[in-house]
């Protein structure tokens, strides 16, 4: 399966969650997962422009870390600008209307890569990313995620 057809598959998981699931560890609920995934998906699709928080110096290191197979988010880590006592106010006035906005990012995403081939939007830990590499982040963020409310199995 290549990370086009995972990622296709997995937001059909996401579509599937429900409001009330309490997740294994971490403060978000369900909205805000769908809210904060949707948010990623919009910075890589140009919709939405991320502050870089890395120092120049030190992306191609963190990029080095983060973009082996093996390496995995570990739990507990923070969004960008989040703190751990509490997640981003819900910007949706509806669960429902969450999820339709985040399969609408979705859907750009794969849109904005037929129109441009090399854009490079930039992720706020790792900087400018091709097409290859949101890919490769948006695969392993949702596998995070997705084990986190309990919809995919933990990796062994």
């Amino acid at each position: 399966m290549n990370d086009k057809s995972t990622i296709q598959d997995w937001l059909l998981l996401l579509m599937e969650l429900r409001e009330d699931v309490t997740p294994k560890w971490g403060i978000m609920e369900s909205q805000h997962l769908i809210e904060h995934i949707s948010a990623t998906f919009a910075i890589s699709n140009g919709k939405l422009n991320a502050e870089i928080l890395t120092p120049p110096e030190k992306i191609a290191h963190r990029k080095g870390q983060f973009f082996q197979p093996e390496t995995v988010f570990p739990r507990g880590i923070l969004a960008p600008g989040s703190k751990p006592e509490a997640p981003f106010p819900k910007r949706f006035a509806s669960f429902d209307e969450a999820k339709v906005v985040l399969a609408q990012n979705v859907e750009r995403f794969f849109k904005y890569y037929e129109d441009q081939p090399i854009a490079t939007p930039s992720h706020p830990f790792f900087g400018p990313l091709s097409e290859e590499e949101w890919l490769f982040f948006h695969v392993k963020h949702l596998r995070h995620h997705l084990t986190q409310f309990g919809l995919i199995p933990e990796l062994e």
